[in-house]
């Protein structure tokens, strides 16, 4: 099993909490069941895993205290609201074709340690927001 591929500095290269079982690893049922324990209550609440991990992957450990106490004041519950009514695995608005693309390039260039994170942030919020402004005012809500 290894984690999101790296780049030189080490900073990953790809979005996500994303592994990989190697096709030809001779140990693919053992990292089956790790990948399944850490998605279970014990190994998701119950080990240093929780701490580091960008987003659980299960809904009820999102609204674990563990978890989501480190995003008190932020909007991440409306988040996890959203993902448990739907689901949400894409940007959903009218303009996605339009906007995925670019909201991606500031996520890419803090990746890769070209600006920070709250940069990149910013930069995806003010393309967002300029794609949003462009809408007709009935479509504003």
């Amino acid at each position: 099993m290894t984690r999101p591929p790296r780049n030189e500095r080490g900073t990953a290269t790809v979005v996500g909490n994303a592994h990989s079982i190697m096709g030809l690893s001779n140990v693919q049922d053992s990292v089956w069941e790790l990948l399944k324990w850490l998605g279970s209550d014990e190994g998701a609440t119950g080990s240093e895993y929780f701490g580091w991990t960008s987003w659980p992957s299960i809904i009820e450990h999102a609204s674990h205290p563990g978890w989501a106490s480190r995003f008190e004041g932020t909007n991440v519950h409306d988040a996890i609201e959203a993902w448990a009514e739907e689901g949400h695995n894409f940007l959903r608005l009218p303009e996605f074709n339009e906007a995925w693309g670019p909201l991606q390039q500031p996520w890419y260039s803090a990746l890769r340690g070209e600006i920070t994170v709250p940069e990149g942030l910013r930069e995806s919020a003010q393309i967002l927001q300029e794609i949003i402004d462009r809408r007709p005012e009935e479509h504003r809500e």
